[in-house]
This record gives C-alpha cells, structure tokens and sequence, in this order.
C-alpha cells in the first residue's frame, strides 16, 4: 500500500483499524480451557512477535505520512489500553519506534508537532533532538 510506485496511504489506514478489530476480537475470545482437537500441538503465538508483523512495516513505510501516523499512534493507543495487559508494552515500543523514524521522515513542522502531542498523550517521552524537530 505504501510502495513507491502506490503510495496510498488510505489502504494502510484500513489495514491498521483492521489490526485493530484483530487484536481487540482476540483479547475479548480470551484462552480456551482445552484444545478441541487434543492431538494437534502449535507453537505459542508471541504477542511482541504478532505486533511487529502488524506494524512495524507500516510504521516504517508509513512514516512520511502524516495521515497514516497519526491513526497508528491511535490504534497502539487503543490497543494498549484495551485492558489486555500483555498488549501494553509491546503497543508502547512500536510508538516508539513510529515516532523515532515519523519525526526524521515527516517534512513539516506542524505535522511533527501534531505526533509530539499524541506522543505526550500516550505518555511517550520525546528526545532532545525529536523535541527540536517538533519546534519544541
């Protein structure tokens, strides 16, 4: 969605609300008690693992994109206050990963303040440098 040759940022926004929709219909079915087929054995589903499939190649591709940054701050916002508390920290670290690469890739000043004050709603802090960037 976020290719050179596509660029269309409104593709990675759906996709974001959809990870969303995944992961909180996740939360709510809870654990089963027993398998149904007790022959059958996977391996754990790592929740870190199942965020940084989610997000990490949106939030890299994504981060030119005001639009796109603003809904994944939005969604790991949601996510890590959906009461799921495995999901805290891992929505957390891919904020702050998204405003590491947003502040270097987003080309306007009011763009990059408009991530520095989601970023401080979330509770993330902001480094010297992204503060500066944010014209802080």
């Amino acid at each position: 969605a976020l290719s050179p040759a596509v660029n269309d940022p409104g593709t990675a926004i759906e996709v974001l609300s959809r990870h969303v929709r995944i992961f909180t219909s996740w939360h709510e079915a809870g654990e089963a008690d027993e398998p149904y087929y007790s022959n059958v054995r996977v391996t754990a589903v790592s929740i870190d693992d199942m965020f940084d499939d989610a997000f990490l190649a949106v939030g890299r591709d994504g981060a030119g994109h005001i639009e796109v940054v603003i809904r994944m701050m939005k969604s790991l916002m949601a996510l890590a206050d959906c009461g799921q508390p495995a999901f805290e920290e891992p929505a957390k670290r891919q904020m702050k990963l998204l405003v590491e690469r947003a502040m270097s890739a987003l080309p306007a000043v009011p763009d990059r303040q408009a991530l520095a004050d989601l970023a401080k709603k979330a509770g993330i802090k902001l480094t010297a440098a992204q503060k500066k960037a944010a014209g802080l």
